[in-house]
C-alpha cells in the first residue's frame, strides 16, 4: 500500500482541538455537511488528516528523487507533503520522481518537479494543480528491516457507522387519500416528519401500501422538528395547489375504501401505523395519524403544518 498526497499539515503538530464534536464557525455560506459526518460528530472526530493513515499502521517515508534530491518535504517545494507505506514496501529501498505544473527552471534543484508535465496538462488542470509521481520499490530488504507480510484486501479502516433511520426518526403523520382537485394518481400525498435530533436525507426512504405496493422516495434534507409532503407522481405531474417537498411513484396508492401506508428506510419499515378505515374517507379531506391515541381522524388538509390531534 502507497499513498501520497499533499496533506496541508505536519505530522509532528498538534491541532486545536483534538476531536471535532460540531462543525467549526466561520464556514462557507454554502458549506453542508454530510449526513455521515453528522454521525460521526457525535462520537468525535479527529482534527488529524493524519489519523486514518497510522490507524492502517503505514509508516512515513521520505521520497528521493533519482538527483538526490527529496522528493517529498521540504525540500521539494511543498508539492508532495508525505509518502506512506504499508510495512511491507517500508522495509525496502524507494525511490521515485514526482512531476507537477510550476515556475522553476532546470537550474533549480526541483526542476524535476516544474517540467516534466506538458503546458496543455497544467493549462486545463483546475484550482487543484496535478501531481504525478512516479515510484521504484527495490526487491532488496534494507539492513535491520524485515518486511512484513503483504497487506490484503481485508485490510480496513474502522470507522464509526453514520447512523441510519430508525424507528423513532420519521413519523407519518398525515396523508390525502382522496383529493376534490384533481385524480387520486396525481394529487394524493403523504407527510412525514421528521422526529430526531439530525437533519435527515428524504433519498433512501420507502413507502408501502397494505398490497405490498412500494415506492421509493425522491427530495432533499429535512431539519429536526419538520415536516416533508410527499406527493405522489412527479414535479411535473403533481397537480396540488403547493409543492412537495419530495415526490413518489404512482405505484403506491391511498385507496378510498381503506388502506395503510408505511414509511420505510432502504426497505424496512420505519413507521406503520394502523391501517385506515374507508368511512372516514371524503373528497379533499385529509386524515390525520395520533401517534398518541393511534387512531386516524378526519380533519381540514394542512400539509407540512403542525396537526391536531384527535381526542
Amino acid at each position: 500500500v502507497i499513498v501520497m498526497g499533499d496533506m496541508n499539515a505536519e505530522f509532528d503538530e498538534s491541532e486545536s482541538p483534538d476531536l471535532f464534536h460540531e462543525v467549526p464557525d466561520g464556514m462557507p455560506a454554502a458549506f453542508a455537511l454530510g449526513e455521515d459526518l453528522e454521525g460521526w460528530l457525535d462520537g468525535g472526530l479527529a482534527n488529524d488528516p493524519f489519523a486514518p493513515l497510522l490507524a492502517l499502521d503505514l509508516e512515513a517515508l521520505d521520497l528521493t528523487q533519482p538527483d538526490g534530491t527529496d522528493g517529498t518535504r521540504p525540500e521539494s517545494g511543498r508539492r508532495l507533503d508525505y509518502l506512506w507505506v504499508s510495512q511491507d514496501v517500508a522495509g525496502r529501498p524507494i525511490a521515485g520522481e514526482v512531476y507537477t505544473c510550476g515556475y522553476g527552471d532546470d537550474s533549480d534543484p526541483r526542476g524535476l518537479f516544474y517540467v516534466r508535465l506538458d503546458e496543455s496538462v497544467c493549462t486545463l488542470a483546475s484550482d487543484h494543480l496535478p501531481v504525478i509521481a512516479d515510484v521504484a520499490i527495490s526487491g532488496e530488504t534494507l539492513p535491520g528491516r524485515v518486511v512484513a507480510p503483504p497487506i490484503t484486501a481485508s485490510l480496513r479502516l474502522d470507522l464509526p457507522a453514520a447512523p441510519e433511520a430508525s424507528s423513532s426518526d420519521w413519523i407519518v403523520t398525515e396523508i390525502l387519500p382522496n383529493p376534490d382537485a384533481c385524480a387520486d394518481t396525481y394529487g394524493e400525498w403523504v407527510e412525514i416528519y421528521n422526529a430526531s435530533d439530525r437533519t435527515l436525507s428524504l433519498v433512501g426512504l420507502t413507502l408501502t401500501d397494505a398490497y405490498g405496493h412500494e415506492a421509493e422516495v425522491d427530495g432533499g434534507e429535512v431539519t429536526p422538528g419538520e415536516y416533508a409532503v410527499l406527493g405522489r407522481s412527479d414535479a411535473g405531474r403533481f397537480c396540488g395547489d403547493f409543492e412537495p417537498d419530495g415526490y413518489y411513484a404512482t405505484t403506491v396508492s391511498l385507496n378510498n375504501t381503506g388502506d395503510s401506508i408505511a414509511v420505510g428506510w432502504e426497505g424496512e419499515a420505519v413507521h406503520e401505523p394502523t391501517p385506515y378505515e374507508g368511512a372516514l374517507v371524503e373528497p379533499g379531506v385529509s386524515l390525520v395519524f395520533d401517534s398518541t391515541s393511534g387512531i386516524w381522524c378526519a380533519v381540514a388538509p394542512s400539509p407540512g403544518e403542525p396537526n391536531p390531534s384527535c381526542g
